[in-house]
Formats: structure tokens, sequence, C-alpha cells
């Protein structure tokens, strides 16, 4: 590979939209910091990114049920009724189908005018590709956008690459649907140019200008 063959890659003049994962504060006695939480969410939004809650930099994965249900009210409290945002989908560590815990709590995040954004969970490990693709698949079925997170074995014990064959699948489903990413960068950029291929291929909505 040869960095002409990179810069010829590039698509100039894209309008790119920003995530930005918050940090859910809390106060010296174990409450969340619901006020400094909301004017974060505030602040961010002010600077041109979207927000994206219940994520590991906000502590999903120590959130109960109800937890996560106040961050989701908080979140829109905050931000008014018209804009979006990301909220994760974190099953890890629960019992039953998969695919309905996954749409339990991608409901209660559309409910509140979010974006379910899947984490990956722990159950999937070791399954074929195609199971992995039909299970996000199913999981994402009749919503207008789903977010699917991959994350390395590194960063959380449930997380895992996804492998080639996974991307193009799941980019098949009807939703509309993005993978985001933290992986060492030279698996990175191996995904990136699948994706790419599969945004311009399979995805009308994907083409790139």
């Amino acid at each position: 590979m040869r960095i002409e063959s990179i810069v010829g890659r590039k698509q100039p003049y894209r309008k790119v939209q920003g995530i930005a994962a918050a940090l859910l504060p809390f106060e010296m006695n174990g409450r969340v910091a619901v006020e400094a939480f909301q004017n974060h969410l505030r602040a961010t939004h002010s600077a041109g990114l979207m927000n994206a809650v219940n994520m590991d930099t906000g502590y999903v994965n120590l959130l109960c049920e109800a937890e996560t249900l106040d961050v989701l009210r908080w979140t829109r409290e905050a931000l008014g009724g018209n804009v979006p945002f990301v909220a994760g989908a974190y099953i890890e560590g629960q019992d039953g189908d998969v695919v309905t815990l996954y749409r339990k709590q991608m409901d209660a995040i559309v409910v509140h005018g979010g974006i379910p954004i899947l984490f990956q969970t722990s159950r999937l490990h070791g399954k074929p590709s195609a199971e992995k693709a039909a299970v996000y698949a199913a999981a994402s079925r009749g919503y207008s956008q789903v977010l699917a997170f991959e994350l390395g074995s590194m960063f959380a014990p449930s997380g895992t690459g996804c492998g080639p064959p996974v991307i193009p699948r799941t980019m098949r489903c009807r939703t509309r649907c993005n993978i985001s990413e933290i992986l060492p960068f030279a698996i990175q950029f191996r995904r990136t140019n699948i994706r790419r291929r599969c945004f311009c291929n399979l995805r009308e909505e994907f083409r790139l200008a």
C-alpha cells in the first residue's frame, strides 16, 4: 500500500457527524451529579457534536436498569424534544434471549428519542460470522437507525472483533446500520476499507458524495 493510493481515496467536502461519549459524573456521596451531567450534554451539543450516553465512558457496565433509564430521561430533559442523541444497549451478564434483551433496551432508547448503539456480548464469542450478523440484523429490524459498537477485547471482556464477513452482512439489513470501532489502528484501517466498500456498493443512503 502506498501513500498515493490512500490520498486518492479522500472524498472532500463530506459532512462529518461527530459523536461524543458523555462521562457520567458522581458526587462525593456516590449520587449522580445530574446537573453537571446535563450541563455537559448541553455544552457538547452547543459545540456541534451529538451526545452518546450509557456508553463505557458513562459506566454502563456498572449501572442497573433503573439507572440507565434515569440517564435517558436526564438526557432528554437536558437536550429538549428534538435533539437526537445516541445511547448504548448493553446486555452483558443478563439472562434471556440475546435479541429480546437487545430490543428491550433499544425500545427504551427509542422511546426517549435516542438512537441505539449495540454493545457486543460475550455470548456471541466464537459464533460464526453469519450467526453474529443474523443476531444484529434481528435486533435492529424495524428501527429507523441503529449503530453497532465494535470494542476490542483488550478494552472489555465482552468485546471482540466482528471479522470482515460480519460487516457486509450487517449492512445488508434494511435498518440504517453503522459500525463504531475502538480497535488497534491497523485493524481499524482494514475495517474502514471494508465499510467503505459496503457503503458504496450495498446501501444507497450511505453512498459518499
